[in-house]
C-alpha cells in the first residue's frame, strides 16, 4: 500500500505540487484577509463595517447583473479559443465601460439606489466597479489558460501587501472607511495590470462576430441566471437591513455573514479536490455513496467549526467590533448554523456548475430566493435582524434539501444519459 502511494506521488509530482501549493497560497490568503477584516472592523466599527461590507456585496451584485454572463465566459474563450482571446477581451473592456457609465448615470440621478453614505464613496464605488469588472475578466482568462497557480501567487502577494498597509495605518490611528475602501481598488487595479501583461494582449481591435458572442451568451445564460440569484439569497438580505435597520445593524448582520463565509475553507477544499474525480465515475451509484460520504465528512468538520464558534462567539465579536453587542453574538450564532446547510449545498452547487444547471435547479433556487425576500422584506423591518437570519437559515436548509433530492433522485435518468453520450464518444 505504501509502494503504491509513493508511485502515485511519483508519477503526479507536478500535480501535487501544484496543489500543494494553490492550498498553501489559499490559507494565506484567508488568513491575510481574516486579519484585515478585524483591523479595518476594529476601526471602523459597526456603521462603517456596514457600508464596507455593502460597498464589495453591490461590486459583485451590479457586475452579475449587468456583465450578462461575459465575465466567466471568458475561461472558455481562452481555453478553447485562444485565437479570439484579444477581441474578446478589448470587448470585455468597452462592455465594462458602457456598463460603468450606466451605473454612474443611475447613481446621480437615483443616489439611495445603493446608499453609500457619502458622495466620495460613491465615486469611489464607481471606479472601482470599472476595475472590478475589467478584473473579473482577466482573473477568469488566467484559470482559462491553466494560470491558476500564477494567479493565486498573484492573490497571495497582494492580499498580503494590503495587510502591510491595514497593519501600519491601523497603529497609526490613520485607517477609515474611505482609505479602507480604497485599498479595494488598489488590489483590483494591481492584479488587472500584472494579469494582462501575463496574458500578452497587445491588440487592441473591438471587432467581434456576433455569432460567436451570441455563442457564449447561450452557452453561460444558465450560469448566469443561477449565479445572480445565488448571489442574491447570499447576500440580497444585506439590502434589507441597510433599508429598514440602518448601517449599524447592516455591519452586524453582514460581519456575522462575512466570518461565517470565511469558515467555507474545509467546503472549498474538499469540493475543488474531490468532486471531479466523482463525476468521471460512470456507476450513479457510485457517485452517490460517495458524494454522502463526502457531505457526511464536510458536515462533521463544519460541525465542530460551528460548535467552537458558537461558544467563541462573544471572543469572536468583541475582537472585531470592541464590545460583546448581545445582538451581534446572537446573530452571529444563527448564522454559524444557517453555515452547516449552506456549506453541504456549496458542494452540490459544484456538482451542479460541472454537469450544467438544469432548468430544476434554477426553478429551486428561484423559488427558494423569492420566499426568502418575501418573508425578510415582510418580517425583517418588524422583528429585527435576528428574524431576518433565521430566515436565512430555513432558506438554506431548505435549499439543500430540495436541490439534493433533485440532484440524486429526480436527475437519475439524466445522469446515465450524460454517461452514455460519454461512452459513445469515447
Amino acid at each position: 500500500m505504501f509502494t503504491k502511494l509513493i508511485e502515485l506521488f511519483n508519477s503526479n509530482k507536478t500535480f501535487f505540487k501544484g496543489l500543494s501549493l494553490n492550498l498553501l497560497f489559499r490559507v494565506i490568503v484567508v488568513f491575510a484577509t481574516l486579519i484585515s477584516g478585524i483591523l479595518i472592523t476594529r476601526s471602523i466599527l459597526e456603521e462603517g463595517r456596514g457600508v464596507y461590507n455593502l460597498f464589495i456585496t453591490s461590486l459583485t451584485m451590479v457586475n452579475l447583473f449587468m456583465n450578462l454572463g461575459f465575465n466567466s465566459s471568458a475561461i472558455v474563450v481562452a481555453n478553447q479559443h485562444p485565437e479570439k482571446l484579444n477581441p474578446f477581451f478589448n470587448f470585455n473592456i468597452l462592455l465594462s465601460i458602457i456598463s460603468t457609465i450606466i451605473l454612474s448615470i443611475f447613481l446621480i440621478l437615483l443616489p439611495n439606489i445603493i446608499p453609500l453614505k457619502t458622495l466620495s464613496i460613491v465615486f469611489l464605488f464607481i471606479f472601482t466597479y470599472l476595475m472590478y469588472s475589467i478584473n473579473l475578466t482577466v482573473r477568469s482568462m488566467l484559470i482559462g489558460k491553466d494560470l491558476i497557480l500564477f494567479s493565486g501567487k498573484i492573490d497571495m502577494i497582494l492580499k498580503l501587501f494590503c495587510l502591510a498597509i491595514v497593519v501600519i495605518l491601523f497603529f497609526n490611528n490613520k485607517l477609515n472607511i474611505l482609505i479602507s475602501l480604497f485599498l479595494i481598488f488598489i488590489e483590483y487595479l494591481l492584479y488587472t495590470i500584472i494579469g494582462f501583461f501575463k496574458l500578452k494582449i497587445k491588440e487592441f481591435s473591438f471587432k467581434i462576430e456576433i455569432s460567436f458572442l451570441k455563442y457564449l451568451f447561450n452557452f453561460s445564460v444558465k450560469s448566469y441566471i443561477f449565479g445572480f440569484l445565488y448571489f442574491v439569497l447570499l447576500r440580497g438580505d444585506q439590502y434589507i437591513v441597510k433599508y429598514f435597520l440602518g448601517n449599524y445593524y447592516t455591519g452586524i448582520y453582514s460581519q456575522s455573514g462575512v466570518i461565517t463565509e470565511q469558515l467555507q475553507i474545509i467546503t472549498a477544499v474538499a469540493a475543488t479536490m474531490v468532486i471531479p474525480k466523482f463525476l468521471k465515475e460512470k456507476n450513479f451509484k457510485i457517485v452517490i455513496q460517495k458524494t454522502n460520504k463526502l457531505l457526511f465528512f464536510v458536515f462533521c468538520i463544519n460541525l465542530i467549526i460551528a460548535v467552537f464558534f458558537y461558544f467563541m462567539a462573544p471572543f469572536v465579536i468583541e475582537l472585531y467590533f470592541k464590545n460583546k453587542n448581545n445582538i451581534s453574538v446572537e446573530t452571529f450564532r444563527i448564522m454559524l448554523i444557517g453555515f452547516l446547510p449552506w456549506s453541504l449545498y456549496a458542494i452540490l452547487n459544484v456538482m451542479m456548475h460541472s454537469v450544467r444547471y438544469k432548468k430544476s435547479n434554477i426553478f429551486i433556487l428561484l423559488i427558494i430566493t423569492l420566499l426568502n425576500i418575501i418573508l425578510n422584506y415582510l418580517l425583517g423591518p418588524k422583528f429585527g435582524i435576528k428574524t431576518i437570519a433565521w430566515i436565512s437559515v430555513i432558506s438554506y436548509f431548505f435549499l439543500f434539501i430540495l436541490s439534493y433530492i433533485d440532484m440524486f433522485y429526480l436527475k437519475r435518468k439524466n445522469f446515465d444519459k450524460r454517461n452514455i453520450k460519454i461512452e459513445v464518444n469515447y
